[in-house]
């Protein structure tokens, strides 16, 4: 497990730069949970900003214990994998 995809709820996480999908980009960006969203890799763009809602969890054996999330999209929240995700840095 990656302990550099801890966020907690609240954090401002940013799309990393080398975030890439292939074709029309209509599969899934997170675990399917029930009663929950999973976003598409079609909604992340590099360098877009988002909230995360919940804290970082690990999903079932079924997506190998990958980390996952919420975030709110423009479109509501949605579950999205951690590794897509860096942390945004604070600007003073």
């Amino acid at each position: 497990m990656t302990y550099n995809l801890r966020f907690s709820a609240g954090d401002l996480l940013i799309v990393t730069d080398n975030f890439k999908y292939f074709g029309n980009g209509v599969y899934r960006a997170g675990p399917r949970v029930p009663g929950h969203v999973t976003a598409q890799m079609r909604d992340f763009k590099s360098g877009e900003v988002f909230l995360a809602i919940s804290g970082v969890k690990k999903s079932s054996w079924k997506d190998n214990r990958q980390l996952y999330l919420e975030v709110m999209t423009s479109a509501g929240p949605r579950l999205a994998w951690a590794r897509c995700f860096k942390m945004k840095k604070k600007e003073f």
